[in-house]
């Protein structure tokens, strides 16, 4: 938290460069990634990037979302 401002979300220029701010997951891990409304994590949601895949490779990201 604090190593991307989200007022800025979106603008290319604002993401973070410090390889020590960016965390990786590899092919086939799983992530518990909390967002904006799981409770005491108001405001302070994951942010989310994904680099483009390689020409000719593909990509699948499953979510479930906590339904409140």
């Amino acid at each position: 938290e604090g190593d991307m401002s989200r007022s800025r979300l979106g603008q290319a220029a604002a993401e973070p460069q410090d390889e020590a701010c960016i965390r990786r997951l590899g092919a086939g891990h799983v992530a518990l990634a909390k967002g904006e409304k799981w409770q005491g994590n108001e405001g302070q949601g994951l942010i989310h990037r994904s680099p483009q895949p390689p020409a000719g490779e593909r990509r699948l990201l499953l979510t479930l979302d906590w339904l409140a």
